[in-house]
């Protein structure tokens, strides 16, 4: 790294450091401490006052759902029973409010009766020989 030799140039500095050997409070070292002259870069002014844009928090909601409803997607297997439902919300999706209050009243009716079938027969005793 010899060739380095050639473009450095000491430059004083200063410093109001306390030697460990000294006790004088306010006393100034200076030093002399090598720089590169030659590789100085000025400071580029051209970015101040400029910032980055900054994605609206609408856009950042809209990217974490898509995100949040791809990743779910791809993550869970489609079995014939939820494929059979997903037809069947689109399709309950096309009527009327009317009707899709009439649908709702009875598919609670039909789910319950279908659940307390379901109890009944776990409660009653079963007499096999």
């Amino acid at each position: 790294m010899s060739f380095l030799d050639t473009a450095t140039a000491l430059r004083p500095t200063s410093s109001n450091v306390i030697p460990t050997a000294s006790n004088d409070t306010n006393a100034e070292v200076t030093n002399e401490t090598v720089s590169d002259e030659e590789n100085v870069i000025p400071a580029d002014n051209s970015n101040i006052g400029h910032r980055k844009r900054r994605p609206k928090p609408a856009d950042l909601a809209c990217t974490v759902v898509n995100y949040l409803k791809d990743r779910n997607e791809n993550k869970v297997p489609k079995s014939a029973i939820d494929l059979l439902f997903r037809s069947y919300a689109e399709t309950f999706k096309k009527y009327t409010p009317l009707t899709q209050a009439r649908l709702k009243i009875d598919m609670a009716k039909l789910f319950a009766e279908a659940e307390i079938r379901e109890i009944e027969q776990r409660e009653t005793p079963s007499y096999r020989d």
